[in-house]
């Protein structure tokens, strides 16, 4: 889980944040927002295994470590970026069969949606935003147990 938690910073930055006409809020990148970024199990599953390559090919290399890691203060689209400037990152990606934007926004698309059931199932439950694709938060409850059998063994 140490890729999910350095993109996690990257993904869900302020820098990131628009402020709609109505007041709300919602994660940008370009052309498409990411609650309008559908999940699947098909992509989750390409994330989970470029996770898991990416994560064990920087414990040998420095500057792929790098290409991963987030101080925090990066926007998708630079997230982005340094995946695709990264070649041995963009390989491994490309050999799970997914892309750095694929990889960055079903990431942020999944912590949003999992942040939300969470909210949803606290006592009392929390109020979801927004900005957060409905879609995807019934795509974790319709694929709880299967996500976490897919999530268990990530590093």
């Amino acid at each position: 889980m140490l890729v999910v938690a350095t993109f996690a910073l990257a993904a869900c930055t302020s820098r990131d944040k628009i402020e709609t006409a109505g007041g709300e809020v919602g994660s940008t990148l370009s052309d498409i927002t990411v609650r309008d970024y559908d999940l699947d199990m098909d992509m989750m599953r390409k994330w989970v295994a470029g996770m898991r390559a990416l994560g064990a090919a920087a414990e040998h290399d420095s500057s792929l470590a790098a290409a991963i890691s987030s101080n925090g203060n990066e926007t998708m689209t630079e997230s982005i970026a340094k995946l695709e400037g990264n070649s041995k990152a963009a390989d491994i990606l490309r050999q799970a069969g997914i892309t750095a934007r694929d990889y960055v926004m079903t990431m942020t698309a999944y912590l949003q949606a999992a942040m939300v059931e969470a909210a949803a199932r606290a006592n009392p439950p929390g109020k979801a935003p927004t900005d957060v694709n409905p879609k995807n938060g019934e795509f974790i409850r319709t694929h709880h147990d299967e996500l976490v059998n897919l999530l268990k063994s990530t590093p």
